[in-house]
């Protein structure tokens, strides 16, 4: 693990914890997401010598950002069956992981979604209505990306 991927991982953390106590995401810790991809890019900008690769950093992590915005539009229109908090938090995994390594965490993360909403809905815990927090999800998706070498 390098410490871009750890920044990363103790954002996604906090974000997972905040999620689960307060169901909902403050702007503060969202904009704290600017750290990971700060430190991401820094990271990646400083561990290469050709010119071409920053480039090809550059798009990965755009388009990292794109596969959250596309989340950020779901959640606009389907009136948030998943949370913009949760989009903003692919956004800002998304570009600082970039895409190759965000489409494992998505997997695992919508994966391990299911398999929980699965379990709660079978023994009457929730309903076909109920919310739940996503976001500890998506760090565990990201934990279990980087413990698999996925990432």
């Amino acid at each position: 693990m390098n410490v871009a991927e750890a920044v990363l991982a103790v954002y996604l953390a906090a974000a997972a914890i905040t999620d689960l106590i307060y169901r909902k995401l403050k702007v503060s810790l969202l904009l704290c997401g600017l750290i990971p991809i700060a430190v991401s890019l820094a990271w990646r900008l400083t561990a290469l010598s050709d010119p071409g690769g920053i480039v090809r950093e550059l798009v990965l992590m755009s388009a990292g950002a794109a596969v959250g915005l596309i989340f950020l539009l779901l959640a606009h229109v389907t009136g948030e069956k998943i949370g913009k908090g949760d989009a903003f938090v692919f956004c800002i995994c998304g570009t600082a992981a970039g895409i190759e390594s965000l489409i494992p965490v998505v997997m695992l993360a919508f994966l391990l979604g299911a398999v929980y909403s699965a379990g709660m809905l079978a023994t009457g815990r929730l309903g076909k209505k109920s919310r739940i927090a996503f976001v500890p999800f998506i760090f565990l998706g990201y934990v279990m990306s980087l413990a698999a070498g996925m990432l």
